[in-house]
């Protein structure tokens, strides 16, 4: 009774055509056309593609499910499922503390430089960071067990570890300037984003994040008494360089501090859609594999990851970690199709667990029924998209039953605002549930 309450839930609640759901089952083509009727106002001129597979990987339902088109944030499934099948869960990253020069009596004669790893959480104020001070304090406990009171020198963010450029040269030149936009770096503080009136949506890219870091720690040092009023340097990649004196080649290391673990940080990325996060978790894959972190090299590893699984990389086009670049290119077929292969890997439970539920970010799908998708959206201007997991049975919260199919929506084209593409989606995703319960 409770699965025909349901049933009946998926379309009435949306479509209102629950007599005839209850006389006969509807043939899915006729449920999406429904849909696609219904609003073809509002989807005028898009593409849409619907995707839905049961976890062997056979097609339950297809809808231009081999057609390419830009992803968005749904990217972010791909970036994060592969870090976690390639680094594993619990990797973290690590910042080194090193020095120049001597120490004397305290006193360091030289300059204190802070390494970067990549860990993109420093000075961040969200879930997954550390609070800032906690981390400062990690550090400053190096220098204290090293006798470290006063520095006579520089206090230098060292950000040589990742060369290329910090953005993707497939981004639009108007995102970069934006927080959404900011470029993931060796050494970075506060997603390399600077807050001008403390608003988000008004915060601006920082592209040296490293002196950012490196000025802040030192000011923290002030405060703990340190003599350490000497200028703030840094070192970024390609080349970029601000301080007194050429960078010391030869340094001795006082240890090093990890940041949180990989699955805090990619739950972090897919509950908030967090670009910043997701392209230092892209990078991080290269880095970790062939010891570059260009966009080339990072490209190149996520598609060796890829055949590892079973895809063939062949068939969608990836440049970036966050989705942000509309030279992105992924059928919904690809998406449930390397949803599926993560069951091979021993991360495939970590990911269905950090997928949100449907009505996490879809208003429409605050009910009963939306318990039953884990699902990640994506959007940008023109592009709506929903993937991830249909879960066994009723899920209020992260943690869930076992997930029995994969599905993914994506809309392109559209010059409606997201706002109007809200009820048309969540009326899809009413009709995947329909479509998955009735082909049984």
């Amino acid at each position: 009774m409770r699965k025909i309450v349901l049933l009946v839930a998926a379309l009435v609640a949306f479509v209102g055509c629950g007599v005839q759901i209850i006389k006969r089952p509807i043939p899915p083509d006729e449920c999406v056309q429904i849909i696609l009727d219904k609003h073809k106002d509002i989807l005028a001129g898009a593409t849409i593609g619907i995707s839905i597979r049961d976890m062997e990987g056979k097609e339950i339902y297809g809808y231009n499910a081999n057609k390419r088109m830009v992803p968005a944030s749904n990217l972010k499934l791909i970036t994060t499922g592969a870090a976690l099948h390639r680094l594993g869960p619990e990797y973290t990253f690590k910042t080194k503390i090193g020095y120049s020069g001597t120490i004397r009596d305290g006193v360091l004669y030289g300059d204190l430089y802070i390494i970067g790893g990549g860990d993109p959480t420093i000075g961040a104020n969200d879930s997954a960071a550390f609070p800032v001070d906690s981390v400062f304090f990690k550090w400053y406990h190096l220098l204290k067990e090293a006798g470290i009171t006063n520095i006579e020198g520089q206090v230098i963010g060292d950000g040589r570890a990742w060369e290329g450029p910090i953005e993707s040269p497939d981004w639009a030149v108007g995102d970069l300037s934006m927080y959404y936009g900011a470029g993931s770096s060796a050494l970075c503080f506060n997603k390399n984003a600077i807050d001008v009136d403390g608003l988000k949506e008004h915060m601006i890219s920082n592209k040296t994040g490293e002196q950012t870091c490196a000025r802040a720690f030192r000011n923290y040092l002030v405060g703990k008494g340190f003599e350490a009023g000497g200028p703030v340097g840094y070192i970024g990649p390609d080349g970029r360089v601000e301080l007194f004196g050429e960078p010391a080649q030869t340094l001795t290391i006082l240890g090093e501090v990890e940041s949180p673990t990989l699955m805090s940080i990619a739950c972090e990325t897919l509950y908030e859609s967090d670009n910043f996060y997701a392209e230092a978790i892209f990078r991080a894959m290269a880095e970790e594999a062939t010891g570059k972190a260009d966009y080339n090299t990072a490209t190149a590893v996520l598609n060796d990851v890829l055949k590892e699984l079973g895809l063939d990389p062949s068939e969608a086009r990836i440049v970036d970690g966050s989705g942000l670049s509309r030279r992105n290119m992924v059928s919904p077929a690809f998406l449930t199709q390397f949803l599926c292969k993560m069951q091979s890997s021993s991360a495939y439970s970590d990911l269905a667990y950090i997928i949100p539920y449907s009505g996490h970010t879809l208003p429409q799908m605050r009910s009963e029924l939306g318990g039953y998708f884990h699902i990640k959206s994506g959007s940008m201007s023109g592009v709506f998209c929903y993937s991830g997991y249909h879960m066994s049975s009723m899920c209020t919260s992260i943690w869930s039953p076992y997930p029995t199919a994969t599905v993914s929506i994506m809309i392109n084209g559209s010059t409606a605002a997201k706002e109007e593409l809200f009820e048309p989606m969540g009326e899809l995703i009413a009709t995947i549930y329909y479509i998955i319960h009735t082909s049984r």
